[in-house]
């Protein structure tokens, strides 16, 4: 049963087994986001519904942006500081909206941090993030995560969400 809902959730990234187990991060301080705080928060960028999710099975963080608009949305995402420029630290799925994979593109991508991810029109990303910092991380290490989403040509609107890592809560 549980194989089946797996499947129809899509296929995991490619790293899914490594950020299974292990650490996880919790928000230190959820200004500027919505929502639990815990596992589930939310906010708005111009008019992008942005979500971050800190307890699903194949990430220890999973960011969501959507476009709504008829314009291409930039979005970058990664630590405000302190990681490698060069060193993925996660994936990158783009689809359409209703969760469809767009013809042409790669499933999964690997993403450095704050590298510039075009979303089209109608379209959404769903970032992986395994290690922010670009490393493993170990126990109450801090980091500030910095979601940045804009138009094209237009100065984008910025979200910072500081994190530490923890033990994976009781009975996950």
């Amino acid at each position: 049963m549980l194989a089946l809902a797996l499947a129809a959730c899509g296929p995991l990234p490619r790293n899914s087994e490594r950020a299974a187990v292990g650490l996880r991060y919790r928000v230190e301080d959820p200004s500027g986001w919505n929502g639990d705080g815990a596992a589930y928060l939310q906010t708005t960028m111009g008019a992008a519904p942005v979500t971050v999710e800190l307890l699903r099975p194949e990430s220890r963080l999973v960011i969501t942006v959507e476009n709504p608009t008829p314009s291409p949305l930039h979005v970058r995402v990664g630590p405000q500081s302190g990681a490698a420029k060069d060193v993925a630290i996660g994936e990158v799925r783009l689809q359409t909206r209703d969760g469809r994979r767009i013809e042409g593109e790669s499933a999964y991508a690997p993403f450095v941090p704050r590298s510039l991810v075009t979303v089209e029109p109608q379209c959404r990303a769903v970032f992986y993030v395994d290690a922010p910092l670009g490393r493993e991380p170990t126990v109450g290490e801090f980091a500030v995560l910095l979601v940045e989403v804009g138009e094209p040509d237009v100065k984008p609107e910025r979200r910072l969400l500081p994190l530490i890592t923890a033990p994976p809560p009781l009975g996950r």
